[in-house]
């Protein structure tokens, strides 16, 4: 078999590794309420539709945000 063929493979076994992970986290049910709630929605809640699917690295307090970027800076 090619190496092209194999890379589309295995590219093609990783998506639906992810897709079957984002179903399993209820990807398709929360696709279905943003579109009954429609465009408004999407408005309102565009910030936080990565933290509703918990795709998010960490979590900072508002208060902590100054000493987070300062850490992350001089690292």
């Amino acid at each position: 078999m090619s190496s092209n063929r194999e890379a589309w493979q295995a590219l093609l076994a990783q998506l639906k590794q992810r897709m079957a992970f984002a179903e399993g986290m209820g990807g398709t049910e929360k696709i279905a309420r943003q579109h009954a709630l429609g465009p408004s929605a999407e408005l309102q809640s565009g910030a936080w539709i990565p933290a509703d699917g918990m795709a998010f690295d960490k979590v900072i307090d508002p208060s902590d945000l100054r000493n987070e970027i300062i850490a992350v800076l001089r690292n």
